[in-house]
This record gives structure tokens, C-alpha cells and sequence, in this order.
């Protein structure tokens, strides 16, 4: 895949969507979206990698064009993150992810290259002073803009985990329905 794209499904099932983009020029993630129901339905919750795999391989043959799916060990059923009530403890930042507790050493917190990359820059620039004092500077420059990704990351997947309330609009209706879906890109914008 040269650009992003995605790839809506109707199957026995319910709806899945591939939504592919190029990483690098001969490899594009492909990642499947379904609810829980077509999830269970196609029986992917028994399957191994590997049978999931060919079950999408058959699925999306002929956007595929002879190109094999790659496993690379990232099945499973989505999770939710959130920032920690604090983003560090001692030298450590800290994340919190649903049912599971703090996890430390994820620094910028999932948020996006870039904010982890500006991350970095914080504690290279306040290295004088305390690593400390450098993730309180980046939690009170960032937390707000980390926030407002996740969530509208959280308000996407959500929309995706329902995606069949919208399946039966014209093509352009649902074209900006999915355009829209995370609330940041509007009609007017």
C-alpha cells in the first residue's frame, strides 16, 4: 500500500475493516477491526495467529494482490489506555492501562512518535537540573495534548466497535461518517 487505506468487509459475520498504510517500501501494516460478535463468529478467539491469518488472507485476497499477510505477534482484543495519575515516580514514567496497574518505562506515554521524541528532548534539556524535574516540565507541557489523542483514539475505536450502526448509509454519508468518527475532523473543518 502506497497510501492509507481502509477496506470494509460485510461477511456471515458482521463487518471487519482493514485499515493498511506503508511503513517502509515494501511492507503495510494491516490492522482488522470487527465487533465482538463477528470477532467470536469467525471463531478467531480459538484460532491461532496463523489461522486468523489465512481467514484475513482469504478475506482481503484481492486487495492483497498475491501478498502475503506477515504475523508479527499483535492479535487480540483492543485495550484501552490512560495516563497514570502521575506520568512519573522517582527517574520512572509511569502508564496505566485498563484492569492492569501502572506500567513503568513507557516514556511519552503512547501518544505519538513525535511526543515521545520531544519527551527525550525535555529530559536531555533539564539533565542538569534532575530527571524529576525534567518529566513534571514534560507532564505539565504535554499531559493535555496526550489526553486529547487518547482520547480521541478511544472515541475511534468505539466508533469501529459499532461500525455495523452505520453500514447501511450511502457511500459518501458513510465515507464521512468513518472520516469523521473521532470527533476531531468535523463537516466544517
Amino acid at each position: 500500500m502506497d497510501e492509507f487505506n481502509y477496506f470494509f468487509r460485510e461477511t456471515a459475520h458482521g463487518i471487519i475493516c482493514a485499515h493498511t498504510y506503508q511503513y517502509e517500501p515494501d511492507r503495510s501494516t494491516w490492522i482488522f477491526e470487527m465487533d465482538e460478535a463477528c470477532f467470536q463468529g469467525h471463531g478467531f478467539d480459538g484460532l491461532s495467529e496463523e489461522e486468523s491469518r489465512e481467514i484475513l488472507a482469504q478475506l482481503y485476497a484481492a486487495e492483497l494482490a498475491g501478498h502475503p499477510l506477515l504475523l508479527n505477534r499483535s492479535s487480540g482484543a483492543a485495550s484501552r489506555a490512560s495516563p497514570a495519575g502521575n506520568w512519573s515516580h522517582g527517574g520512572s514514567c509511569c502508564w496505566r492501562r485498563q484492569g492492569v496497574g501502572p506500567l513503568f518505562g513507557r516514556l511519552g506515554h503512547q501518544a505519538r512518535d513525535g511526543v515521545r521524541h520531544r519527551a527525550v528532548e525535555a529530559v536531555v534539556a533539564h539533565a542538569e537540573t534532575s530527571v524529576e524535574r525534567a518529566f513534571a516540565d514534560y507532564e505539565a507541557a504535554r499531559r493535555t495534548i496526550c489526553e486529547v489523542i487518547q482520547h480521541n483514539a478511544d472515541v475511534s475505536l468505539a466508533w469501529f466497535e459499532h461500525m455495523g450502526r452505520s453500514w447501511d448509509m450511502e457511500p459518501l454519508q458513510f465515507a464521512m461518517v468513518v472520516m469523521c468518527r473521532a470527533k476531531s475532523i468535523t463537516y466544517d473543518n
